[in-house]
């Protein structure tokens, strides 16, 4: 079986990071189908927000690697769930200080995981 093209590798690179937001908004919109705050609502956050990481930081780009660049993207990220927070009170659910630290330690994670399995295969 050959390798995918390069254009077809970018896109299925891309592919993941709107996914992953996607249903990261909408459970978090959504209905509270973890309930109240335990160690089951902590992992449900960090776990959304380390994936969303991960998606972002293999997005293809010419300056892609860089760990200016994938701080940057991890800052904006751990920005998008305290957003993600605040909107909640716009759905009639309560945001909560802890579920931004969570997402915060999700995105920690998955910056890890990518600066480590990037220098594992360089």
């Amino acid at each position: 079986m050959r390798a995918p093209s390069e254009p077809t590798r970018r896109w299925l690179l891309r592919l993941p990071l709107p996914c992953v937001v996607a249903v990261t908004v909408l459970f978090t919109l959504g209905p509270d189908v973890v309930g109240p705050s335990n160690i089951r609502d902590f992992l449900a956050h960090a776990s959304a927000y380390a994936a969303i990481t991960v998606a972002a930081l293999v997005w293809p780009s010419r300056k892609g690697g860089s760990f200016w660049v994938d701080l940057a993207r991890a800052v904006v990220i751990v920005l998008f769930g305290a957003t993600m927070e605040l909107a909640q009170r716009l759905v009639g659910r309560d945001a909560q200080i802890g579920d931004v630290g969570a997402n915060a330690i999700g995105v920690l994670a998955g910056l890890v995981v990518v600066r480590v399995a990037r220098a594992l295969l360089d």
